[in-house]
């Protein structure tokens, strides 16, 4: 792991102790091989461990803790609220993936003009190579049965033939 995570994790889960028993062998590693997050590790527990340790447990007064109790046993929460919360939750969900979406059907009606407009292209360039041959062929031919044939078969040709 890098030294950043690292440090976020012994500024989160390590100090709280709410880290599995893998991930803290492997923070603990690497602790034992990098001086600058040993030296990040101490500096953490000194300044924010440290204090809470060492002070005196508050208690709050139990009319505190009443109200706090009143407001959570009072909280009423009705079907109307619940079907609200979902539906914006669901929404929420919706809203997500439209871009994403709309990016891709342009990415791929792209990709499919692009195949289109190549394969006609090259149908097209096929066919402006062929035509030129096919003239110079027809020419040819042309050229043969005159010699063959003895000419057009004009009156003019027979008359200086």
């Amino acid at each position: 792991m890098r030294c950043e995570q690292i440090q976020e994790q012994l500024l989160t889960e390590y100090l709280d102790e709410q880290i599995s028993a893998e991930q803290k062998h492997v923070i603990d590693l690497h602790l034992n091989g990098c001086r600058a997050c040993q030296e990040f590790y101490q500096a953490v527990v000194q300044a924010a461990v440290n204090p809470l340790k060492n002070s005196e447990l508050y208690e709050a007064p139990s009319v505190i803790w009443d109200a706090v109790e009143q407001r959570i046993i009072h909280e009423d929460v009705s079907v109307i609220d619940l079907l609200r919360n979902w539906c914006v939750e669901f929404g929420n969900r919706l809203i997500l993936p439209v871009p994403a979406l709309g990016i891709t059907m342009v990415i791929v009606f792209s990709l499919l003009g692009l195949m289109v407009f190549q394969s006609s292209n090259q149908r097209m360039a096929r066919q402006a190579q062929e035509e030129p041959v096919e003239y110079l062929v027809s020419m040819i031919d042309d050229i043969t049965a005159v010699d063959t044939n003895g000419g057009y078969g004009t009156d003019i040709e027979e008359y200086f033939l």
